[in-house]
C-alpha cells in the first residue's frame, strides 16, 4: 500500500532491565521476546522502514536476520533506565542515514507488547492518516475497578476514598474512562517529536483489544502474555 506519509517505526530494545533480566531478549513461547514486535512490523502495510535502536551487540546480532535498519549502537548515556524515551527517538532521528530518509511520522514499538499485531499497527496509521492528530497513543477502556469512583488511599489500615465522589455509582453506570494500555503503539509526526511522544492539543487515542494489550514489566507479565500468545486468544 503507498501513502504520502512516510512512517518510520523504531524498536527500542534496551539491554538491562530491572524488573525482568535480559527481558528483550528473554525467550517469549521459543522466541526472544524482541521476535513478535519485529515480525508483526516487518508484516505493516504502512511502515516504510523500521529500526532498531539497542545498546546491546547480543541484540544486534540476533537482529541482523530481519530486514530492518540496524545503524548503530546505542550509546550508554541514553541507555540507561531513567533515560527518557524522546531522547532515544531524537538519537535515531539525528542518524544521516534516516535524515536522508524524510519521515514524516515516528511509530514507536515496544518489544514489550508481544501481542500487538500488524493489524493493529496499520489500524492505528489509518486513525492518524485521518485525524491528522498532533500525537497518537493505543488505549484500554479501564476496568471498573480502577474508576476514580473505585479508588482510595491508605494510611496504616485504613482506607480513605481518594477523590470526592459526590453520588456513589453502580458498577454498569460508572463514567468510562481510558488510558494508554503501555507500550503498544505511539505515532508522533517528525515536526513535534522535539516538544513530545504523547502530547499536544489534539491527542488520538486507538482503541485495542485487552487480550492483545499486555504490556510486560514483570514475570507476570510475562507469563500470562505467553499463555495467551500459546493458546492463541488472538
Amino acid at each position: 500500500m503507498k501513502n504520502k506519509v512516510k512512517f518510520l517505526a523504531i524498536i527500542p530494545a534496551r539491554k538491562n532491565s530491572k524488573t525482568l533480566k535480559n527481558k528483550n531478549i528473554k525467550l517469549f513461547n521459543g522466541k526472544p521476546l524482541i521476535y513478535w514486535t519485529i515480525k508483526e512490523a516487518l508484516k505493516s502495510k504502512y511502515l516504510s522502514s523500521i529500526i532498531l535502536s539497542t545498546d546491546s551487540e547480543k541484540i544486534i546480532k540476533y537482529c541482523k536476520k530481519f530486514k530492518i535498519i540496524i545503524p548503530f549502537k546505542r550509546p550508554k548515556h541514553i541507555s540507561l533506565s531513567s533515560t527518557p524515551m524522546i531522547k532515544v527517538i531524537q538519537h535515531v532521528l539525528k542518524n544521516k542515514e534516516i535524515r536522508e530518509k524524510k519521515y514524516d511520522a515516528i511509530v514507536l514499538l515496544q518489544p514489550t507488547s508481544p501481542l500487538r499485531v500488524a493489524k493493529d499497527i496499520d489500524e492505528a496509521c489509518k486513525v492518524f492518516l485521518k485525524e491528522k492528530p498532533d500525537s497518537l497513543v493505543s488505549i484500554n477502556q479501564l476496568n471498573h475497578t480502577l474508576n476514580p469512583e473505585s479508588l482510595f488511599n491508605r494510611k496504616g489500615l485504613l482506607l480513605n476514598k481518594a477523590f470526592k465522589i459526590k453520588k456513589e455509582s453502580l458498577r454498569q453506570n460508572k463514567k468510562i474512562y481510558f488510558a494508554p494500555n503501555g507500550a503498544a503503539i505511539y505515532i508522533t509526526p517528525k515536526k513535534n517529536i522535539s516538544k513530545f511522544i504523547v502530547g499536544g492539543k489534539k491527542i488520538a487515542g486507538f482503541l485495542m483489544p485487552k487480550k492483545r494489550s499486555i504490556d510486560i514489566d514483570d514475570i507476570i507479565d510475562f507469563k500470562l502474555a505467553e499463555y495467551l500468545k500459546k493458546n492463541d486468544f488472538n
